[in-house]
């Protein structure tokens, strides 16, 4: 349920990052046993004081696994700020990140966990940013349950600026392997400023 209120990179429950790029230049290797290894760079599409347009502005770098219901995989970004950043001091910090996740199905079962974590995050000098994730879902005939808790903490040196958690529920049922109707809850939560973010939504996707 991707692009839902339990979408783990948006919403209430959203703690992960998320680039969406106009414009990239990517390779991903033939299956070699399971592993798959993939690599993108990303021209500058900035438009700020301090724009650039070199061919790898930014680039990133992965690993994938998949055999016997296991599933895995980690990367590894480098985001160029061209446009300032937030820290006016370092308008030139970069943002580095990294990621691991995976996941297990067995039977009508599925389970997975996913951890990030980021130095000068959002392009603010010395600020840490680490998240994680953990998810389970289970099928019973054309129905499903999925559930999801989150949890994040960005930190500047020993002052922690966001400290959050996050929960979510979803039902489906499928009609078919292209029509699925969906409801689902997702609470969001940040202790450091006491915001809370609860959503509840109904949809259908269909596959064309």
């Amino acid at each position: 349920l991707g692009d839902s209120v339990i979408d783990l990179n948006s919403g209430p429950v959203g703690v992960f990052q998320e680039v969406r790029a106009s414009n990239g230049i990517a390779y991903v290797s033939p299956n070699m046993s399971g592993f798959t290894v993939a690599a993108a760079v990303v021209p500058g599409e900035e438009s700020g004081a301090n724009a650039a347009d070199g061919l790898a502005d930014h680039y990133s770098v992965g690993v994938m696994w998949k055999g016997a219901g296991f599933k895995f995989g980690a990367g590894y970004e480098v985001l160029e700020n061209q446009a300032g950043g937030a820290d006016q001091a370092d308008p030139n910090v970069d943002m580095d990140t990294w990621q691991i996740g995976g996941s297990y199905a067995f039977g009508a079962f599925s389970v997975g966990a996913v951890y990030q974590d980021s130095s000068d995050a959002g392009f603010v000098d010395n600020r840490d940013y680490t998240a994680w994730a953990l998810t389970g879902k289970a099928t019973f005939g054309n129905n499903a349950v999925s559930l999801v808790y989150t949890d994040s903490e960005a930190e500047d040196g020993s002052t922690t600026v966001s400290d959050t958690t996050g929960w979510g529920i979803a039902g489906e049922h499928n009609f078919s392997k292209r029509t699925k109707v969906y409801a689902a809850y997702a609470s969001g939560e940040d202790d450091e400023s006491d915001d809370e973010d609860d959503r509840f939504s109904l949809g259908i996707i269909h596959s064309f």
